[in-house]
């Protein structure tokens, strides 16, 4: 995606939770640019997003702010640690709406939910996802189930929370 949007510069952030895990994620990209080998300089920055859900909307204030005097496009790669915190993110970014049109959101996680799309089909905000789960499909479904019926609580928030697309992973190995 950075390479097809020609993006010069992204910010990555991230949940202190996958903080390994996203400074791995950023040396991949870097060496897939390479495998490329594209001869653009392409700059990163990697941020840490706040601890609290609730202090998403705080947080997106002040970065806005920090970053409204620079005139360049602001792309932003979103990696958060769960369905449930890239959800919450996403509501901030939609409610914040600061200047959103020099911004590119680009969702790392491959899990997002047909109403994650639905909240920035009528703004003019550009965000970019993919959805590797097709929540439709009868073996989705299945799979809910059993995890629900072995974890009753203990690991997800919420019942009514859907599946992390990392479960796909471990059920497909």
């Amino acid at each position: 995606m950075i390479l097809l949007k020609n993006w010069t510069s992204f910010l990555y952030l991230h949940d202190v939770e996958n903080a390994e895990q996203a400074a791995n994620n950023l040396q991949w990209i870097y060496h897939h640019l390479r495998a490329r080998k594209s001869n653009d300089s392409i700059t990163s920055e990697i941020v840490l997003l706040p601890v609290e859900v609730a202090d998403f909307e705080h947080f997106l204030m002040d970065f806005n702010l920090k970053r409204y005097a620079q005139a360049t496009e602001k792309r932003l790669v979103l990696d958060t640690a769960s369905n449930f915190r890239q959800q919450q993110l996403l509501k901030s970014i939609r409610s914040v709406q600061f200047n959103q049109a020099n911004y590119h959101y680009l969702v790392a996680n491959y899990d997002l939910q047909p109403f994650d799309v639905e909240m920035f089909q009528s703004g003019n905000i550009n965000i970019t996802g993919f959805q590797l789960v097709d929540r439709d499909n009868r073996e989705h479904t299945l799979l809910k189930k059993a995890v629900d019926e072995g974890h009753r609580g203990d690991q997800r928030v919420e019942m009514e929370e859907d599946l992390d697309a990392r479960l796909a992973f471990v059920h497909d190995a």
